[in-house]
């Protein structure tokens, strides 16, 4: 949810894609307890770190995190403190999901800005990894949020509160109905063949629209 029309109004565009006004958003995803969820973050905010974005989980929750080569870590915070990884702490950049296990029902507020930049993600060619689209979009991956595909694709969606679906594309369709994702979703994209997913926000006074687009 996009929280502020005013926000709009007097955004430039430059050479770099870049807006000198931001505009500002949120989302509330609801955590069943003990139900495992694709949790996405499609905003930028003051910090991307998990101890940040999850603070609100309640202790003894669980998350799944999926490095840049789409090894899992998982992460947990027995006490209500994070921890689980080596090195520096991981961050969930806007574009990026992970996998959810919240030890009691909460709401998960995200928020941040979005600052027109155009944001493009490389899939390698048959490598899982847990996306989401890097705008605050709704609705089918494919024909909504633009996401690359071809035949041979394969969609994993966790609905929130309900159970595991997953979805294959065959010549472009899908073997089933389109999924539906609401904002703050995320999935697990296994793509059958490298590309890319491009993204930015066009801001016009008055008004904004989405531009999206792909590289196969």
């Amino acid at each position: 949810m996009l929280t502020s029309a005013t926000e709009f109004v007097g955004g430039e565009s430059s050479s770099e894609e870049a807006f000198s006004t931001n505009v500002g958003g949120y989302c509330t995803v609801a955590l069943p307890r003990r139900v495992e969820q694709y949790v996405a973050n499609q905003f930028d905010q003051p910090s991307q770190k998990v101890s940040d974005l999850f603070a609100t989980l309640p202790s003894s929750s669980q998350l799944t995190y999926y490095d840049p080569a789409g090894t899992p870590l998982l992460i947990s915070n027995p006490g209500g403190d994070w921890s689980g990884w080596e090195g520096a702490e991981p961050e969930i950049a806007r574009g990026m999901a992970v996998h959810v296990y919240a030890n009691a029902a909460v709401d998960l507020v995200m928020s941040g800005t979005l600052d027109g930049r155009k944001v493009t993600g490389a899939y390698a060619s048959r490598r899982q990894v847990l996306t989401c689209s890097a705008l605050p979009l709704e609705g089918d991956p494919i024909a909504d949020m633009g996401a690359p595909e071809a035949g041979g694709d394969f969609i994993q969606i966790d609905p929130l509160g309900g159970s595991v679906t997953s979805r294959a594309l065959s010549d472009g369709s899908w073997s089933d109905e389109a999924p539906d994702l609401r904002l703050g979703e995320g999935f697990i994209y296994f793509p059958s063949s490298a590309r890319t997913w491009s993204q930015r926000l066009v801001i016009q006074p008055g008004a904004f629209e989405l531009d999206v687009d792909f590289t196969p």
